[in-house]
């Protein structure tokens, strides 16, 4: 059974992100971690529902993900910073992640290429 239409048409909100720059102002990287964490998560959820594919959790799920988007993804939540400068920066990387994903979902497959092999 393929990811249902509601799912894969989700919108890519930034909601997550811009919470996420209040936090980074403020140098706390609880805060920022967890927004990005789930801001991620949602970006993962409407990729793989975008490939008719369900994302029941997130075991596994970043590792079924575009390089493009993996690579991206675990780089800015590996190390988001410690202090509101370094932060602020993997905010800035992380909306123009979901500005990206959003293109991509968007654009549908190309072609010549698999369903969002490029943003």
């Amino acid at each position: 059974m393929p990811a249902p239409d509601r799912t894969r048409r989700s919108a890519v909100s930034g909601q997550r992100t811009r919470s996420a720059g209040k936090g980074a102002a403020r140098g706390d990287v609880l805060h920022v971690s967890l927004c990005l964490s789930r801001a991620v998560g949602v970006l993962v959820r409407a990729l793989h529902a975008h490939d008719r594919r369900w994302c029941l959790n997130e075991k596994g799920a970043l590792a079924a993900t575009p390089p493009w988007f993996r690579d991206r993804a675990a780089a800015l939540l590996a190390a988001p910073g410690a202090d509101p400068a370094a932060l602020a920066a993997t905010v800035t990387a992380a909306g123009a992640l979901a500005a990206d994903t959003a293109a991509a979902l968007r654009e549908d497959a190309l072609p010549d290429r698999g369903p969002l092999d490029t943003p």
